[in-house]
């Protein structure tokens, strides 16, 4: 419920016009899933995803391009 929560926190901050904090709080979000889980969990490529539909909105289409 937490994660959910969160996720929708953050979209929210970047469709706000705040994409770097949203980049920011899911970099977090991914470092601690991965502390947690490592690299194969659901948590982790759902962190990945996230991340992956910000970046272009900072242009930078070869970082979210690069994700998968």
């Amino acid at each position: 419920m937490f994660r959910r929560a969160f996720s929708i926190f953050v979209l929210y901050k970047a469709k706000q016009g705040n994409i770097a904090k949203a980049v920011e709080y899911f970099n977090k979000a991914l470092a601690i899933d991965l502390d947690i889980f490592g690299e194969s969990h659901s948590n982790v490529a759902r962190d990945h995803n996230n991340l992956r539909m910000i970046y272009p909105e900072q242009g930078k289409l070869n970082k979210a391009a690069g994700i998968y």
